[in-house]
């Protein structure tokens, strides 16, 4: 199964946080990521002082189900 997943950040170096998400999601069994967008550099959308978020989108080939990638995608982003 192919799924996208959003990847995103704006603290403590967000390149290097979403190039560890990904490294993270391709060492769990059963999912391999095959396709990364580029990066997008946007404001905070609240007009807020935050620093700029940096987004992609990831597709990863998945034998999981919906709700077990998601709960992989949750273990990774409290890491």
């Amino acid at each position: 199964m192919l799924a996208y997943i959003g990847l995103g950040s704006n603290l403590n170096n967000p390149k290097q946080q979403i190039k560890d998400a990904l490294i993270a999601l391709n060492s769990v069994q059963d999912v391999k990521v095959v396709a990364l967008s580029s990066l997008y550099q946007s404001k905070p959308i609240d007009g807020s002082k935050q620093p700029d978020y940096i987004n992609a989108v990831c597709e990863v080939d998945t034998h999981l189900s919906a709700l077990e990638l998601l709960y992989v995608c949750q273990d990774i982003e409290t890491k």
